[in-house]
């Protein structure tokens, strides 16, 4: 054997070891059970003691607020020794604002004291802060910061019975995370909800079901609104999240929301989507889902002038009078009774002079007469207003 193929052939076997042993090193790393809490490195030249603070926490609860970065509370075991203690975190992938940065440690013996609370020292992709503790032992160390990244959104799904009077509500939360941070059993909190124990990787989303609550009482109305939903009815739906009725939620988060209905052929079908307001306990949201099939709507102009007019002394009008009269030709080609809202904006400032139905004024421009439609019946209904002293 040539003096060249015996060193190619040592190198060969070399470099095999070495891959051999860099395989051994990392399996082992890789089955190696994790540390609760790391024993402190005893101090060196720089008078301290590093304390390497475990990557998963023993307990993690974000609280999302709209359009807001997640806050965030963790709570970790260490174990400190008496003197300087510097505790280092490896946060080289979370989305931390780090001026949000705030430790709390609670000794089981003796006491801590964060020095330089305010202070965080940075080296590399580590983030460190001192304590100064009386006495070694354990402790739990509590660290508070803001997270970006973790998305939130509410929708609701809800099923309406055969004769449209009752309602079963399902209300869910979506939860994505782009924060860098893995999330183990963390407790979520927002408002209307929480999420006892979420587990959430790096880049996954979850749909967590929040409630299902049946026989909701609900109102069932049509809406003709010229100005908002055009010539043709649209489809009412009020929902009241008040005490004493089985929808009693402390607060109902704004989200998108499906409402069915019974077909012909009993399966549910697709009445309408719109978005549910943010609902407090006592209140009432009102929901747009589609237009009325059934219903039609004749709207005609009686009368549309001025009247009272005041003249300077140039014969100029200066001030005046404004009357309109109103009147409509209703269908219900439906085979039960239809409550119809007919809605006008006559301006500010107006009065309802006379109509026909029950009419009310809802806001400083808006008036609603409402008319309750027989099955398969034609009414005639009227409204006229005035506005004074117009100039």
């Amino acid at each position: 054997m040539s003096h060249h193929h015996r060193r190619s052939s040592a190198r060969t076997a070399s470099v095999a070891a070495s891959v051999a042993a860099s395989i051994a090193v990392a399996l082992a790393g890789a089955f190696a059970p994790a540390a609760a809490a790391q024993a402190p490195v005893r101090p060196d030249g720089e008078g301290f003691v590093e304390v390497v603070v475990p990557t998963t926490p023993q307990g993690v609860t974000l609280r999302l607020t709209s359009d807001q970065p997640a806050n965030v509370a963790t709570t970790r075991a260490v174990s400190l020794a008496q003197g300087r203690n510097r505790l280092r975190f490896d946060w080289s992938r979370e989305r931390i604002d780090e001026g949000s940065l705030r430790f709390e440690v609670a000794p089981a013996n003796g006491t801590a004291n964060v020095v330089q609370r305010e202070k965080i020292h940075r080296r590399g992709a580590m983030t460190y802060f001192d304590v100064e503790a009386a006495s070694d032992g354990p402790a739990t160390l509590t660290t508070r910061y803001l997270l970006a990244g973790i998305g939130w959104r509410v929708a609701y799904t809800g099923l309406l019975d055969a004769a449209g009077a009752t309602l079963s509500l399902v209300g869910t939360v979506e939860v994505s995370n782009r924060s860098g941070q893995e999330l183990v059993d963390a407790r979520v909190v927002f408002d209307g909800g929480e999420i006892a124990a979420l587990s959430l990787a790096q880049g996954e989303r979850r749909e967590v079901e929040l409630f299902r609550i049946d026989g909701i009482p609900l109102q069932r109305r049509y809406r003709s609104d010229p100005a908002r939903h055009g010539g043709t009815p649209a489809i009412e739906i009020e929902l009241a999240n008040r005490a004493g009725t089985p929808l009693a939620r402390p607060f109902l988060p704004a989200g998108r929301i499906r409402l069915l209905a019974p077909q012909e052929d009993g399966r549910p079908g697709l009445l309408g989507e719109d978005v549910l307001p943010a609902t407090p306990l006592n209140s009432t949201a009102k929901l747009y889902v589609g237009h009325a099939r059934d219903l039609v709507v004749e709207r005609q102009v009686l009368h549309q002038g001025n009247e009272n007019e005041q003249r300077d002394r140039w014969n100029k009008v200066v001030a005046y009078d404004h009357r309109t009269k109103l009147a409509w030709k209703l269908r219900n080609g439906g085979d039960t009774p239809a409550t119809l809202l007919l809605v006008e904006r006559p301006g500010v400032p107006f009065e309802v002079v006379g109509a026909s139905h029950a009419a009310s004024k809802t806001a400083l421009d808006t008036v609603e007469v409402e008319v309750v439609l027989p099955p398969g019946g034609m009414l005639d209904a009227s409204l006229e207003w005035l506005r004074r002293n117009l100039w």
